[in-house]
């Protein structure tokens, strides 16, 4: 594989990202405001499954990369954690946001930071696991 390909993925994969916390936002915002706390948990359950869902059928596709040789427990339990952080994350800013304005759709400046906490969320779990790869390493 080429770094261009590599490069031309990992933009791709981002891309997709973005459009599944847009999307997120959507569905979490309307769901809360029709159905209040429960509609938010709900909604971040399902999103948590739909993502856990969707990354294992894209590791059964791909078949490579970083987490080619662990199980399939292994890459629901990665995948799954991970869609745990961000869309937990995600969902403590609409919640936030949603104490401060009153409207049916999720306003651009709420939807974007729900996604920038998806982010954050990602990047928490990979900033423990860099810390626990550091801390191995120096062990050994």
């Amino acid at each position: 594989m080429s770094a261009v390909q590599i490069a031309v993925g990992i933009l791709l994969s981002a891309l997709l990202l973005v459009v599944i916390a847009f999307g997120y936002a959507a569905a979490a915002w309307r769901l809360a405001r029709r159905f209040g706390t429960r509609g938010q948990v709900a909604a971040w359950v399902l999103g948590v499954v739909a993502f856990t869902a969707l990354a294992a059928a894209w590791r059964a596709f791909v078949a490579q990369g970083p987490l080619a040789g662990a199980t399939v427990r292994q890459n629901l339990v990665y995948t799954g954690t991970i869609g745990l952080f961000a869309f937990g994350l995600s969902s403590l800013s609409l919640r936030k946001s949603m104490s401060r304005v009153d409207t049916p759709t999720v306003p651009r400046p709420a939807a974007v930071r729900s996604v920038g906490a998806f982010f954050s969320g990602i990047g928490v779990l990979l900033l423990m696991a860099l810390i626990s790869d550091v801390v191995r390493f120096v062990r050994h």
